[in-house]
């Protein structure tokens, strides 16, 4: 009787580890959106990412004195005055003229 109530507290006690030991005190990293416009001399990391696995690909450039870069396939854009979601827009807009469906992901660099 008294193992049986040693493996019962063992058991609930093992219990109590692993629900409590699966929840998190940290809170999500939240990142903040860039809405700052983008001026000549900004680096920019572009990440274009294709379903499906055919791959994923990151250019990091320079906006030149005139607020353009040149990217892989698509050439030269204007990106100067847009903030990166707007950047992400153009840049996805122009390279649906190569690949039906991609994610484009615009930061600067660190």
């Amino acid at each position: 009787m008294v193992v049986t109530r040693m493996r019962l507290g063992i058991s609930s006690l093992l219990a109590l580890l692993l629900v409590c030991g699966c929840v998190s005190t940290q809170k999500p990293q939240r990142r903040e959106v860039d809405n700052r416009p983008m001026a000549p001399g900004d680096c920019v990391s572009v990440l274009i990412e294709l379903p499906n696995a055919q791959g994923i690909f990151t250019q990091s450039r320079l906006l030149d004195p005139s607020g353009d870069v040149s990217l892989l396939y698509i050439g030269t854009i204007h990106l100067a005055d847009l903030t990166p979601p707007q950047a992400e827009k153009q840049i996805h807009d122009a390279y649906l003229a190569y690949y039906k469906e991609l994610f484009v992901t615009v930061r600067r660099c660190p």
